[in-house]
Order: C-alpha cells, then structure tokens, then sequence
C-alpha cells in the first residue's frame, strides 16, 4: 500500500452521508467523524484501511490531530473536511484520494484455498487468545456455526456486543464469518446479515459501523488482502497475512481470525 491517502470504496463519495458532522470519537492513532447515520474511520496506520475507512498518511494525520477532539463540528464536501476546534480552523483536502474496494462479493473463493486457510488459522491457536471465555453456551454457538443450518438469529443474539471493548469480540467474530460466506457466494451470507440487520444491533457505536459495513460484504483491507492473496496457495504468504490480522488492537485480530476459522470450518465440510 503506497503512503497516499486511501478511501474505501463503501463510503464514497462522503458527501452522500451529509454536508456536515462532528467528530464521534478519538484514539491515538485515528478517530470517527459521524456524518449523518454514517460514521467514518480516520487512521494513519499503515496498510490498514477500515472498511468505512479513510486512511491519511502519519504525516497529514500529525498536522489535522490537534484539531480533533470530540463533539467537534466537520463540514464536507467533496473537496475536503473542514474541522472547526478550540485551536482554529483545519481544511483537510480530499484532492487526489485513491479509492479501494474492500467488497469480498466480487471474491469467489476456492475449495483448495479454503482448506490452506483453515490449516494456517488452525496453527494459531485462536481459541486460546480469544476476547471471550470459552463457556459452555459460548462453544455451543460456535458448534452451530459449524453446522449447515444454524439458527442465525440466536447467534446474532448471542454474540453482538458480546465482550469488551469498542469491538466486542462476539462482532468480530461475525464480522469475519460473514464475509468469508460473502467471499465465497454463500446463500447463507443473506440470511445471517437479514438476521443482523432485523435486530437492534445493541453494541458499541464503532463495532455497531463494522457490522453494518459487513452486512453490505465489506470487510477492513486486512481481511481483504488476506483472501486476494489466497489464489497464490503458498502457506508461507497465507502465514504472514494471518499474522498481520492478529496483529490489530487487543484481541480483535484474534477474534477476526477465529471468526474466519469457523467460517472455513462449516464450508469445508459442505465440500467434502
């Protein structure tokens, strides 16, 4: 990924969320603009792009931060941002911004590279670095995710919002599952994102954004890359892209990966 700024394909044109909004939330090393019902994920990590993400280069992400904080006001256009702070006026121009697709629909994932995906997340021992605690109701859900007629909307239930942090891992997990179904033309794709859109979503704001964004088949570059990359079979390769999504945040990696590990599960044994 070259150092430019980069916009995922499922939010642009911004301006179609709004004209104006205030900054949701700030991390150290990104932040969320709320526009409209839509929020947007501004990072500087590098060769990482949320799926509703726009990602700046440290360099412009260092000179707009001090002009960020919450509840600010941000005006939008197609040009650029206009952040309105205690410390002035900031214009953040979108002038030349790469836009990525992130959308694992346009994917066709083979049975050949589902099984080198299962086979590398299984080494990772996933189960043992989990957000969750691996209870008896908790395995049970999981058991049904395996199976080829899971009840969705009693999983849904159970893992939305579902452990801590701004990404309860019970998401993350669904975040990936669903897209690995996605990636691979699965029916079943629909019915699990009818099930989580049919429910109130009842989980933290930002985590609340991810799902949402996987229900339309978009999933963070991570995951996205992950797949491309699986049409070369090589372990090694596969290895390191597995590594790299365990690498996010505290556990949510993790959870991804596991998420991803069911979901190669159930489809790998619909194709034996």
């Amino acid at each position: 990924m070259k150092d430019q700024m980069k916009i995922s394909e499922y939010i642009h044109p911004i301006e179609q969320f709004g004209k104006a909004g205030s900054v949701h939330t700030v991390f150290p090393y990104s932040f969320n603009l709320q526009i409209g019902e839509q929020l947007i994920n501004v990072s500087s990590y590098f060769e990482y792009l949320a799926s509703y993400g726009l990602y700046l280069p440290k360099v412009t992400f260092e000179a707009v931060a001090p002009y960020v904080r919450r509840g600010d006001f941000v005006k939008v256009n197609d040009q650029e941002f206009v952040f309105y702070s205690q410390n002035g006026i900031y214009h953040l121009p979108l002038i030349g911004v790469e836009t990525r697709s992130l959308d694992v629909r346009q994917l066709s994932l083979r049975s050949d590279e589902l099984l080198l995906l299962q086979k590398v997340l299984e080494n990772q021992n996933l189960e043992e670095k989990l957000g969750l605690s691996l209870d008896r109701r908790t395995q049970e859900i999981f058991a049904m995710m395996r199976k080829t007629k899971p009840n969705w909307a009693e999983i849904v239930a159970y893992l939305v919002g579902r452990g801590g942090g701004g990404t309860p891992s019970g998401d993350d997990i669904l975040v990936a599952y669903l897209s690995l179904l996605y990636a691979t033309g699965q029916p079943q794709a629909i019915t699990l994102s009818q099930a989580l859109l049919s429910g109130k979503l009842a989980t933290p704001d930002v985590s609340k954004a991810y799902l949402l964004a996987a229900t339309d088949g978009f999933v963070n570059s991570l995951v996205y890359q992950l797949f491309l990359n699986l049409n070369k079979l090589d372990e090694r390769l596969t290895e390191k892209n597995v590594q790299q999504l365990m690498a996010i945040g505290h556990s949510s990696g993790k959870d991804l990966s596991y998420g991803l590990l069911l979901g190669t599960q159930l489809l790998n044994g619909l194709n034996e």
